[in-house]
């Protein structure tokens, strides 16, 4: 196996998830749980620590920072101390980005609990129509959703945005009434070109749209919707618009680790990424792999 970092400057892995079984409950990682999105995931029923991570990701990459993205704990409040535990001795800086219910009418008191924990510089609740994800499309054009909302501009923390190309609008009404939030579009837009429910056109429409609203970033995330087998000739034309429609001041990279690990090679997904790249500068290259992160979730590193 080949260890020579793929990148020779420190990045920052914009989305990864990490849990314990055993401090915390993931419903959806139970023996009894349902098939999620991703399909089989009984290689996922155990413990991923930040030391998998380094041992994974790091072999190829020198990560000098991470947002961790919620992993679908039962208690996000219990999650947000538990990595932030992690955090105080990683030696790394990292943040946080939480679960928030916004159909819930707890949620405002929710967020002020979040927000008092400074790792907190973000939050998720997924909006994918799809019964496995969140179930129905126009959940954020709801009115509770909405006054829920006002409490997480107010707070100052992104909103990373999950959802499916025929929801750009909705997305795109969202950001435009909350011109003043950073929303992180997850995963290229989500794009299921595997499973034929979406197409590089209507994707690449639905991005356009998107990507005219200054406050939208994009993460470069989780291409196995696009392309199981991480191919470069069918994942780097949704990677080059990507770049073309957002800029390299919009794009981050994330490992989504370890949901990709258990796909796929992790060398072989890293290095199909950078090459699908290779045409940027060195300074277009980290703003996309540490900057653009550390300036949208205030990290500092050093």
């Amino acid at each position: 196996m080949a260890t020579d970092r793929l990148l020779d400057f420190p990045v920052v892995d914009a989305h990864f998830h990490l849990w314990d079984r055993a401090a915390n409950p993931y419903p959806w990682l139970a023996e009894d749980s349902p098939r999620p999105a991703l399909g089989d995931h009984r290689p996922l029923m155990r413990s991923f620590g930040l030391s998998d991570h380094r041992r994974e990701i790091g072999r190829f990459l020198d990560v000098a920072g991470g947002i961790h993205v919620e992993a679908g704990c039962a208690d996000p409040v219990a999650e947000t101390r538990w990595i932030a535990d992690v955090a105080s001795s990683a030696g790394m800086p990292l943040a946080h980005v939480a679960r928030v219910d916004l159909t819930d009418e707890r949620a405002p008191k929710r967020i002020a609990e979040l927000s008092d924990e400074p790792i907190v510089r973000g939050v998720r609740m997924r909006l994918n129509a799809d019964p496995r994800i969140a179930g129905r499309a126009g959940i954020a054009d709801e009115p509770l959703f909405r006054c829920n909302f006002r409490a997480v501009a107010d707070s100052a923390l992104v909103f990373e945005l999950s959802i499916f190309p025929s929801q750009y609008e909705e997305g795109g009404r969202l950001a435009r009434d909350f011109p003043g939030t950073w929303f992180i579009l997850n995963h290229l837009g989500w794009p299921r070109i595997a499973e034929g429910l979406d197409d590089f056109d209507t994707w690449r429409r639905a991005m356009g749209h998107l990507a005219r609203h200054p406050n939208i970033a994009v993460k470069l995330s989780m291409l196995w919707p696009i392309d199981r087998g991480w191919r470069r000739n069918i994942v780097e034309p949704f990677i080059a618009e990507t770049v073309d429609l957002f800029g390299t001041d919009r794009v981050l990279f994330g490992s989504n680790y370890p949901i990709e690990a258990v796909i796929g090679e992790t060398e072989h997904q890293l290095s199909t990424v950078i090459d699908c790249l290779g045409d940027l500068t060195k300074p277009e290259l980290e703003a996309v792999f540490r900057f653009n992160a550390a300036r949208i979730f205030d990290l500092s590193l050093s």
